[in-house]
């Protein structure tokens, strides 16, 4: 389960280890030099990651150190699809 909640309905907040509201989708003043490290880095399942939150608009994201899937681009296609119908 994530700590994180994407919503446009809250602000933005990091509540590191508890809980971080971060906006649904990024901005454009989500460039790297804007994305800072929140809290240690977390091993699940086999997976290496922290979270990098936006200093400006509070987006977050789970940035892995190793590719999560080795998946073709169809694959990958149908995945983000499904993902995007189950946010509206």
């Amino acid at each position: 389960m994530s700590i994180v909640e994407y919503t446009d309905r809250k602000a933005a907040i990091a509540e590191y280890p508890q809980k971080i509201i971060s906006p649904r989708a990024p901005s454009t003043c989500c460039v790297e030099g804007n994305r800072e490290r929140v809290g240690e880095v977390q091993d699940e399942d086999g997976e290496t990651y922290f979270y990098k939150r936006c200093r400006v608009c509070g987006h977050t994201v789970k940035f892995f150190f190793t590719p999560r899937h080795k998946s073709t681009f169809f694959e990958i296609w149908v995945y983000l699809s499904r993902k995007k119908a189950t946010l509206h």
